[in-house]
């Protein structure tokens, strides 16, 4: 093996990491450096990652030296895990030091830190961060804007809390099912039951996760039986209740003290399979002991197959009278199943419990191997829903064994891989598929040519169409204009015309390829001849289609054709504009130095105009060095958005 090759020690950093055992990643790691292998971005995060699950400050800040040595602490991915880190191992200071030394930050540089000022409890400073983060003109991610209203409800100020759900507003993210259960859960949290109702009344579509957010905020505040109204509401809407539903809905019971109401929680949790569930199972127990009904709370830890939490130890330490006759009633239970540490190691009763019983009752330890990126379901249970891939993994050398000669779990890891940006990844899955014969099916190759494109490789993508061709799945339509978007990307125009003129029939994927692979190359009025070529043909000219051709008008300088398309894409068609074709209008206008018709264009857009759409417009007044439009411009972009700083500073 290769001294000085990293690939094979992070494998198995990331393996060790992935599945807890954070003394064999640090032994591991220790090893790599006794033997002069130096370690990579990849080597320092799968390490760091095992410091997140250890837990401890004393090694992050030998592996923080370390990587400053190596010259890694301007690398951000490494940056903001380190500070990441020490946000998570109570050391905001360090986390903070950091912070300030880095050259560039990124969104995710800024959210970390907000996010590490939240869990230490400094609201103040996690919003002084977040407005700083604005003005210097970092476009905030929705985890930032669910930190930020967190920092609210650590204050209890939904006044700061209307302010950052207006910059929600601004950047398009109020549909989002998470920032809204956000902004409920602000609301509720800082009293302002009106305005978080007012939300949830208002939304086109109620989802679980919505009404979570608004049971749960009832439940914290004791206004339980409005919290009991939401859930009818949501039975009424056919919203399936998730586990937290229950846990809040079972919390709402025993702030009321109403046992007959948590019967009847308990039995829709049964009939959705969700009794049996870590939190729910804790939940019910608690319920039922403190509702004195023993009898219950003993009959659910009698149907549970895992170890209870300290919660349900708990709960019973607090009720002695009623342990012993626990206890006997454990033992007398033919249906016993196993149930370990339901009392801490020094309780007196586990121990002569439990040792005068080592023989009539077996205890069967249950394995949960949790991997923090990365876990398969056994059985047919794979799919895009239980796996999950971070850049650190590596698949080992018998997952052909493991998956045997079934093409959906294949599909499942190639898909996802390329999804997450593993495309190197993917390729060496499907290499494995080759190797073990599996066939590969028309999902496959749209993976697959996904990942060649994303990659850069044309002598893969090439390799991939010949594989396609032997099984006669080139004439499929969707992989034509995979094809053609590949051939195009690369400058093989008349390789992708080839493929185009021999298809017996066009579809939208392939129009669009073409059309956008003019555009791209430079040739707007062929990418302009063929839009209309697809219209007459009768094809179906949608949104993508259309930002292409408002690209090549841009690259092209044809104005008056751009407007009649955008003309053409509303009144004929009936193709609402989104965010990405105004940008592109703008762009058209701004480049022909059509500033002030930009400027309109910007008042009379039916929505809060994004971002991108300002930076546009203060690129073009760059372009042309006009003061005066540039002062219109910035004057006009303060009306329609005063807070849009961050842009303004962007310029100068």
């Amino acid at each position: 093996m290769d001294k000085n090759d990293t690939v094979p020690w992070n494998t198995m950093l990331a393996g060790f990491s992935q599945n807890g055992f954070c003394n064999q990643a640090f032994a591991l790691f220790s090893q790599m450096i006794y033997e002069c292998v130096k370690p990579d971005e990849v080597t320092y995060l799968a390490v760091l990652k095992s410091c997140v699950n250890h837990g401890c400050t004393n090694e992050v800040r030998k592996i923080h030296v370390m990587l400053v040595e190596d010259g890694m602490e301007s690398n951000n991915p490494v940056a903001n895990t380190i500070i990441d880190l020490y946000a998570r191992c109570m050391n905001i200071e360090d986390a903070e030091a950091t912070f300030n030394k880095m050259c560039k930050r990124d969104a995710v540089s800024w959210s970390v830190m907000i996010t590490g000022h939240i869990q230490h409890l400094h609201a103040e400073k996690a919003l002084f961060l977040f407005n700083q983060m604005l003005f210097c003109g970092s476009k905030p991610e929705k985890s930032t804007y669910m930190s930020a209203l967190k920092a609210c409800v650590v204050l209890k100020s939904s006044r700061r809390g209307r302010l950052i759900h207006f910059g929600i507003v601004l950047h398009h993210l109020e549909h989002d099912p998470f920032i809204r259960s956000s902004l409920i859960d602000m609301y509720m949290k800082s009293g302002n039951t009106e305005d978080a109702c007012f939300i949830f009344a208002n939304m086109p579509q109620q989802d679980t996760v919505i009404c979570n957010s608004l049971i749960n905020g009832y439940t914290d505040i004791r206004e339980s039986r409005e919290a009991l109204v939401i859930f009818r509401h949501m039975v009424h809407q056919c919203l399936r209740p998730d586990e937290a539903t229950f846990v809040s809905l079972l919390k709402a019971c025993i702030n009321l003290a109403d046992l007959e109401q948590g019967r009847q929680i308990h039995s829709y949790a049964a009939e959705d399979g969700m009794d049996f569930h870590f939190q729910v199972v804790n939940i019910l127990t608690e319920m039922y002991a403190k509702c004195n009904c023993m009898k219950d709370a003993l009959h659910v830890l009698g149907l549970m197959y895992f170890q209870p939490s300290g919660l349900v130890r708990h709960t019973f330490s607090n009720m002695k009278e009623e342990t012993q006759h626990c206890l006997n009633e454990l033992k007398r239970l033919e249906y016993m199943t196993p149930i370990k540490y339901m009392f801490s190691s020094d309780s007196e009763l586990q121990g002569s419990w439990v040792h005068s019983n080592q023989g009539s009752h077996a205890i069967m330890p249950i394995t949960c191997v949790k991997a923090d990126s990365m876990s398969f379901a056994h059985g047919d249970g794979l799919d895009d829903k239980n796996v999950k891939i971070d850049s650190t993994f590596r698949f080992p050398q018998g997952l052909g064994s493991v998956l045997q000669r079934d093409i959906v779990p294949y599909n499942t890891i190639i898909s996802v891989s390329v999804e997450k940006g593993l495309c190197n990844l993917a390729m060496d899955v499907f290499s494995q598929m080759i190797a073990h014969s599996v066939i590969a099916d028309i999902v496959t190759y749209i993976s697959i040519l996904k990942a060649c494109i994303i990659l850069g490789s044309l002598e893969q993508g090439m390799q991939v169409h010949v594989l396609a061709t032997e099984v006669a799945y080139d004439g499929e339509d969707i992989l034509k204009g995979i094809f053609i978007d590949m051939y195009m990307k690369y400058g093989y125009i008349k390789d992708a015309e080839n493929i185009f003129e021999h298809s017996s029939k066009h579809d939208t994927l392939s129009w669009t390829a073409m059309v956008s692979g003019y555009a791209q190359h430079g040739l707007p009025w062929k990418a302009i001849q063929f839009l209309e070529q697809m219209h007459k043909e009768g094809a179906e000219l949608d949104e993508i289609t259309f930002i292409s051709a408002f690209s090549a008008c841009s690259y092209g300088g044809l104005v008056d054709k751009g407007l009649h398309l955008c003309y053409v894409m509303c009144r004929i068609l009936g193709v609402i504009p989104n965010t990405q074709h105004f940008a592109c209008m703008i762009d058209l206008l701004g480049r022909a130095g059509c500033l002030y018709d930009a400027v309109l264009l910007l008042h009379i857009i039916p929505f809060h105009p994004a971002n991108v759409m300002f930076t546009t417009l203060l690129a073009a007044c760059k372009l042309h060095d006009d003061s005066e439009i540039l002062n219109f411009s910035l004057q006009c972009i303060q009306e329609v958005a005063p807070d849009s700083s961050g842009c303004q500073c962007l310029f100068f």
